[in-house]
């Protein structure tokens, strides 16, 4: 099947022509209250020029299963493009009425596809004790709506694992700390995965009865997403592995020293693929690390007319060293305002430097620490680390290795939000 649809350029002449006469009209004549009536968007479909449900193949499926052939989705027919948008959690269970009403409105407006979106993270489940079985009534009013989805032209795109987090209830007591949705976890902790491959059988491998078909042998069913938004590096890179609680720590540490060791075998192999080494500290990089004198000469605190920011150097404020006090009561029109910065400073490819600072919070958090670019297109050269603050002096010694040569790179603290933090001792030298 392949779906054309008019050129936006034309229909937006023609919009601007109706406009345009419109205006005109009301410029020209103002009609009286008597001929002026309500003009009402009905939520039902009528048999208007606006509803282009006919547009649609009907069923959605009758042409074979979508596929995926030279970067481009395709059926029997060849191409198929879709519009589609979402439906999120319990939206993906209607009643029966709305589910009729839903697809037909869909339909009208052109859409050929719905993604399920979040069916997972409570409503799924239902009056179900836990998060590992599926609520048969829930599972009956999804398998309705995407049976009128179908019968309507409207393909369906599957989510399984979006924002279904586990807790006691499913045999996962210790959870305080995990990710969000548990995201990343999922990827290596061994219950979690079989437990999600049980709700993918129990889901997929289900007839729905109004179709008489399994959805793993729907044509209807476009596609299916396994994980959404998932990827162990990101949570690796938001710093979220560092925190992790026992046993889940433990279980990651003993699945990444076993695949080290089978890959480079010993740790003379591992040094060398891994670039590991330890360099004698150099030459302090950056200035006035304790904010002593006149400290804004060098450091950059960023605001805008929408943060509310106040900073002042605390003498004596931990090791007898001075301390700079931000207070942060209301954060700039990006959330990374403010931003504290030091730049000016050339960082060479290859070469080691770490960074260190003392810092506490007035609560405990998370702020981002990086050397980056301190002119256009502002990127990253080699750190870029989600750091968890606390209501305790805390050290950190953040190493790394300059992807790039740059003549004036830049350290900067941001995503500060609303309340005190104390810095000082910050220092930056090469080696490590």
């Amino acid at each position: 099947m392949r779906i054309t649809f008019p050129r936006v350029s034309a229909w937006v002449a023609a919009l601007a022509f109706v406009m345009s006469c419109l205006a005109t009209a009301s410029a020209a004549e103002t009609p009286p209250e008597d001929k002026v009536f309500p003009f009402v968007l009905s939520y039902d479909v009528g048999d208007t020029i606006t509803n282009i449900s006919h547009w649609l193949e009907r069923p959605a499926g009758k042409h074979g299963f979508v596929r995926a052939e030279d970067g481009h989705f395709v059926n029997d027919l060849g191409r198929i493009r879709f519009w589609a948008t979402n439906l999120c959690f319990e939206a993906c269970f209607p009643t029966k009425e709305e589910a009729e009403r839903l697809a037909k409105r869909l339909a009208s407006l052109g859409i050929n596809c719905i993604r399920m979106h979040h069916m997972d993270n409570r409503h799924i489940w239902g009056k179900s004790p836990n998060k590992l079985t599926i609520d048969p009534e829930m599972l009956d009013k999804l398998d309705y709506l995407i049976y009128q989805l179908k019968q309507n032209g409207i393909y369906t795109n599957i989510n399984l694992h979006v924002s279904r987090k586990f807790g006691p209830s499913e045999g996962f007591p210790d959870v305080e700390g995990l990710p969000n949705y548990d995201k990343g976890i999922d990827n290596f902790e061994p219950r979690m995965i079989e437990y999600q491959k049980k709700y993918a059988r129990d889901l997929l491998t289900h007839v729905n009865p109004y179709t008489g078909t399994a959805y793993i042998n729907e044509p209807a069913i476009a596609m299916v997403e396994i994980n959404n938004e998932n990827a162990a590096f990101d949570e690796y890179r938001k710093g979220a592995f560092d925190r992790l609680p026992e046993p889940y720590a433990g279980q990651l540490r003993k699945l990444w020293n076993g695949w080290l060791k089978k890959k480079y075998g010993g740790d003379e192999a591992l040094r060398k693929a891994w670039n590991a080494q330890r360099q004698p500290l150099g030459e302090e990089i950056l200035k006035s690390g304790d904010f002593s004198g006149n400290w804004q000469t060098v450091w950059s605190l960023q605001r805008d007319k929408v943060s509310e920011v106040t900073a002042e150097v605390i003498p004596n404020a931990y090791q007898q060293r001075s301390a700079l006090r931000i207070q942060v009561i209301r954060n700039g029109a990006e959330t990374w305002i403010p931003q504290l910065s030091q730049g000016g400073f050339a960082v060479k490819k290859g070469q080691v430097y770490t960074l260190a600072f003392w810092l506490k919070a007035d609560k405990p958090g998370r702020i981002d620490v990086n050397c980056m670019m301190n002119h256009d297109p502002w990127q990253r050269l080699g750190l870029s680390s989600d750091v968890q603050t606390s209501t305790e002096w805390r050290e950190y010694r953040l190493s790394f290795v300059a992807e790039q040569d740059d003549s004036n790179a830049r350290v900067t603290f941001s995503q500060l939000r609303p309340g005190v933090y104390e810095l000082t001792g910050v220092s930056l030298r090469p080696g490590g």
